[in-house]
């Protein structure tokens, strides 16, 4: 219960943003039990001052408006957890 509520609250926040209720939804049916999900949305920025911070929690990335090399970069960065190797 506690997973649905917090699915229809990040719902409807998003939304209010550009992120899609359907895709929000559907990523919350996928999440494990005691998971959690962070949607990130960025219209504009600098590469070096957002990787480094999203990226040292880890994680995969699902869906972006990035580039082929971009999004390799970046889950790179994720699964790194912002290491430079």
């Amino acid at each position: 219960m506690a997973v649905g509520a917090a699915a229809g609250v990040a719902s409807g926040a998003a939304s209010d943003y550009g992120v899609d209720d359907d895709f929000v939804k559907q990523l919350g049916e996928q999440l494990p039990k005691g998971g959690a999900a962070v949607v990130v949305l960025v219209q504009a920025s600098t590469r070096d001052k957002v990787v480094p911070e999203i990226s040292k929690y880890g994680g995969r990335l699902i869906q972006s408006s990035l580039s082929n090399d971009q999004e390799e970069a970046f889950q790179e960065a994720l699964d790194n957890r912002g290491a430079v190797a």
